[in-house]
């Protein structure tokens, strides 16, 4: 740095160099940095800067604070608080702005359009319509739903679905049809299901399914029928709650005859073509002449178990009980016919029961119910379309232990026919003698060969408890016989040899 002195010392330099010599006092002097201070420069104008605008190189020159903005290409700018800001026109980008957020009271928005959301960009939403039942539809337009939107315009399910959860909440649908052969609403198949199965008699697959929670005070399902309740699942057992119907209007009846079915109301009745034929009221069964309000013909008919009770488990009774001032009695109808019901009805042919009681007992666990006995009333004879033109047999049979029921008497043309296992002769009677008919009643026919005075017949089943009373009588000999029994066989002697071929007409009869 070259530091001129005012004056200039005329005296020599000395020789050493090592000394500060008189020359020395204008050579360029060194400044040690951070030594010169802003007090030793020389005063500046109020808001000056030192820089330069004067083209080319130069010496530094104060500026003003309008050339310093003219030389800083601020004069575009206005000098303006940006919280005050009023904004420009003139600005036409804006850049991104980071981790800050423009607050909702400092937004303004005119009716403009030009931002709107597009199908091809994000942006604005429309300006709303001020009409409730419009939506803003896929192509940014407000729009109304059409009354042609159905139910079939909903998509299929893809997946199963969780369903609706509605709460408290009801759900109405109603409808007012004015065609003829029109279903408001139908469950169907596109196409039939498979695979079904059931558990217990319960199908598996279903179409529609009601069910209620454990523990609900809600019925599952109710019919009504012009306001009039029809049926209902009772909310608190597994049953149907019916109406109780009239006897015009059953609570249960068939399509084609609706006046005739099933009515309640403290007694089961039975309908048929709009009048109570029969009812059971928890005592009996009362049976009724179709259009009477009293039991048929002014009798009382009762059908009861167990003197009016229900069966029990040990006890169960079955009677009728006919009253009235005539001679007639309680009666037991059977009434056969061949054909059907839906053919209509032929002649019957001899020989088919007409009616069958049976009786079967409980054996066990593997054969179940076996029957006993049974009396069966049988037609016979040659079956003719009139007043007489049937006749009839009653068939009484028995099984014992080990075998099937056999028939053992028939009541026949007005008399009793035995039957069953027959007799055996077992000793005497001559050569080769033989046997026909059943243990009460039986024919001996005397063999050839050696005369003989006895035979003996073994019954076909022994006799309980008492040997039985025989009667015997020979169509040939006219002869005393004598006859000794026991349970199981009977022997007939002679005080004469039998005569070869006759014929013992022997009769027998159990007691006890």
């Amino acid at each position: 740095m070259a530091v001129k002195h005012a004056f200039v010392s005329a005296i020599a330099d000395e020789a050493d160099a090592t000394l500060v010599r008189p020359s020395n006092w204008n050579d360029d002097h060194t400044i040690e940095a951070g030594t010169i201070t802003l007090a030793m420069q020389a005063d500046i104008a109020t808001a000056s800067i030192l820089g330069r605008s004067t083209a080319a190189t130069g010496v530094i020159e104060v500026l003003s604070a309008a050339t310093t903005k003219s030389l800083l290409s601020l004069n575009l700018v206005e000098n303006t608080a940006l919280s005050t800001w009023a904004g420009s026109t003139a600005i036409t980008t804006l850049g991104t702005i980071a981790a800050a957020s423009i607050p909702e009271s400092m937004l303004t928005f005119t009716d403009i359009t030009t931002g709107n959301a597009s199908t091809s960009n994000h942006g604005f939403l429309l300006k709303l319509s001020n009409v409730a039942t419009q939506y803003m539809d896929g192509t940014g337009a407000w729009s109304t739903p059409t009354a042609s939107v159905t139910l079939d315009g909903v998509s299929a399910a893809v997946a199963d679905q969780a369903g609706i959860a509605n709460a408290d909440w009801n759900i109405v649908w109603n409808w007012q049809k004015t065609t003829n052969s029109e279903i408001a609403f139908t469950f169907g198949e596109s196409v039939a299901s498979t695979n079904g199965t059931s558990t217990s008699g319960v199908p598996n697959q279903i179409l529609a399914k009601f069910i209620t929670k454990t523990g609900s005070t809600m019925s599952s399902a109710s019919f009504w029928s012009r306001g009039v309740h029809v049926f209902s699942v009772s909310p608190t057992t597994a049953q149907l709650l019916f109406t109780d119907g009239s006897a015009s209007a059953p609570s249960i009846a068939g399509s084609s005859a609706p006046t005739t079915g099933i009515s309640f109301g403290g007694a089961i009745n039975i309908n048929k073509s709009g009048l109570l034929v029969s009812r059971w009221n928890g005592i009996g069964l009362e049976i009724f002449q179709a259009g009477s309000s009293s039991p048929l013909g002014g009798y009382w008919s009762d059908l009861g178990i167990a003197a009016g009770t229900q069966p029990t488990a040990t006890l169960s009774t079955f009677g009728m009980a006919y009253a009235g001032s005539d001679t007639s009695g309680a009666q037991i109808g059977g009434y056969k016919a061949r054909g059907g019901f839906g053919g209509g009805f032929a002649a019957i042919t001899s020989g088919d029961d007409m009616l069958k009681l049976v009786g079967e007992g409980r054996v066990g666990g593997t054969n179940g119910w076996q029957m006993g006995a049974f009396i069966s009333l049988t037609s016979t004879g040659t079956i003719s379309d009139s007043a007489t033109g049937i006749g009839g047999m009653i068939k009484l049979a028995h099984a014992i232990v080990g075998a099937e029921p056999v028939v053992v008497a028939t009541v026949k043309s007005q008399h009793i026919i035995h039957s069953g296992t027959a007799p055996t002769i077992t000793a005497g009677g001559g050569t080769n003698p033989t046997i026909v008919g059943a243990d009460e009643a039986f024919e001996v026919t005397i063999g050839t060969g050696d005369v003989a005075t006895s035979v003996e017949v073994t019954f076909g089943n022994a006799f309980t408890t008492n040997a039985p009373i025989c009667v015997v009588q020979s169509d040939t000999d006219i002869v005393p016989f004598k006859c000794v029994t026991t349970v199981t066989k009977v022997t007939i002697t002679a005080t004469l040899a039998f005569t070869a071929g006759s014929i013992l007409h022997v009769v027998c009869r159990g007691w006890e």
